[in-house]
């Protein structure tokens, strides 16, 4: 009974924690001021893979192929269907309104690379979830391989980590397919996620320990991630470039921790807890539509979008638009974010809409 209420708390504040990471990136993608945007690209990617290893159970898979099977469903079916299910918004604003000259084929490669430093990524934030697809193979892995032991875990982790800071300085600007050179960096973020709830709810001692932390405790480290990511300048998780690597981690840590133990108390707060969650259900969606209204406010003189708090403003509008939207999406045609359910509203709505994106087609090739 305490272990099922234990992981009930967890998924709430968890959930609460993903909601803000995702308000975060949506922030991150507007013309925002660049001292904030540093701060921000500092750890917002780091922690989505911190959360993922928060949430990891490796031993419910019986084996490599289940588990590949399970995660291809998961992140790579929402990445097709995010990519696909944008192009007849793409063709609109793009095309249309901003009278963009991307081909088809440009269009077809990017899908295949899910890189968008050297090719167009129709759908450019959502590269997140095929790199992410080959860090949880790659923690599988391990975590299989080691018997799931936290010391080899620990050791092996931070052994990927400088291979990746090394690979990173000896080759900057590397392009690779799924970003896999960020993988490395990546997984050792994912592990520590993983072995930080592993001792979380197994070990009393420190669950009782991260219990007791005081919320101004959160506030502190919040601080001192600022701080170090400043100090730092800005980083790409993507991009595998990571300044000092030192300054990259007490940044990282120290504003994710910080924040845990933040959204920890806040998740409390029933009406708060509410909203949150409801958005940190909801990322996928989000992720995939929230640059909708920037790209379409782009096609227009709007000097409001070029202003630090006109940013920040249509940036929550977006939050705000894109998670009421996901209420009309996971119910009638949840087939955009990769939910092929066999329901009627379903099948209807894949039917109307791919007939849309095939006119859509025709008039982009003419």
């Amino acid at each position: 009974m305490t272990k099922a209420i234990e992981k009930k708390e967890r998924i709430k504040w968890v959930d609460c924690l993903r909601g803000w990471a995702i308000i975060l990136v949506v922030i991150g993608h507007f013309p925002i001021d660049e001292t904030l945007r540093m701060y921000i690209y500092s750890f917002h990617i780091p922690l989505f893979f911190i959360l993922s290893g928060l949430t990891f159970n490796a031993l419910k898979y019986s084996g490599i192929k289940e588990f590949i099977k399970h995660k291809a469903k998961a992140l790579l079916l929402p990445y097709l269907c995010l990519n696909i299910s944008y192009f007849a918004i793409w063709v609109v604003i793009m095309k249309i309104v901003n009278d963009s000259a991307i081909t088809l084929f440009e269009l077809f490669k990017g899908l295949i690379f899910a890189n968008n430093d050297k090719v167009y990524l129709l759908n450019g934030p959502t590269w997140f979830l095929p790199t992410l697809f080959l860090i949880e193979v790659v923690a599988y892995l391990l975590i299989k391989y080691f018997n799931d032991d936290p010391k080899h875990l620990a050791i092996i982790s931070s052994v990927l980590l400088l291979l990746g800071y090394a690979e990173s300085i000896a080759r900057p600007k590397l392009f690779m397919i799924w970003h896999m050179n960020s993988v490395p960096v990546g997984v050792f973020m994912f592990i520590m996620g993983y072995l930080f709830y592993k001792y979380y709810t197994n070990d009393e001692k420190t669950k009782e320990l991260v219990d007791k932390i005081k919320p101004y405790t959160g506030i502190i480290l919040v601080m001192i991630g600022l701080y170090f990511a400043l100090k730092n300048g800005k980083v790409s998780f993507g991009g595998c470039s990571y300044k000092s690597m030192i300054y990259t981690l007490i940044a990282v840590f120290s504003s994710c921790f910080g924040y845990l133990i933040i959204f920890k108390r806040l998740s409390e707060i029933k009406s708060f807890n509410t909203i949150m969650s409801y958005i940190g259900k909801n990322t996928l969606f989000i992720l995939g539509f929230h640059k909708v209204l920037l790209h379409f406010l782009k096609g227009f003189d709007v000097s409001v979008v070029y202003t630090m708090w006109g940013s920040i403003s249509l940036a929550i509008l977006s939050i705000i638009l894109t998670t009421l939207f996901s209420m009309f999406v996971n119910k009638v045609c949840p087939f955009v974010i990769g939910k092929l359910e066999k329901t009627k509203s379903n099948i209807i709505s894949f039917a109307i809409y791919t007939i849309i994106s095939l006119v859509l087609l025709v008039m982009y090739c003419i």
